[in-house]
C-alpha cells in the first residue's frame, strides 16, 4: 500500500502539533520552526525537534 502526503496534509500536520507541550522538557511548547532548513516543529524551550519535513521528491 502507498501513501502520499500532499503540501496541504504537511501543513495540517504542523499546524495541529504546534502549541503542544514537549514531550522532552516540563516547560517548552512546540513551536513551528525551520530546523535545518526543514520545515519542523521544535521546542521553544530545549530546542529540539520533534518532527522535521523533508522537502516532497519531484515525480514527473
Amino acid at each position: 500500500m502507498t501513501t502520499t502526503s500532499t503540501a496541504d496534509d504537511r501543513a495540517k500536520l504542523l499546524q495541529a502539533l504546534a502549541g503542544s507541550p514537549c514531550h522532552n522538557c516540563e516547560e517548552g511548547v512546540l513551536v513551528r520552526q525551520p530546523y535545518k532548513g526543514n520545515r519542523s516543529i521544535v521546542c521553544d524551550e530545549c530546542g529540539l525537534p520533534q518532527i522535521q519535513l523533508l522537502p516532497m521528491p519531484r515525480v514527473d
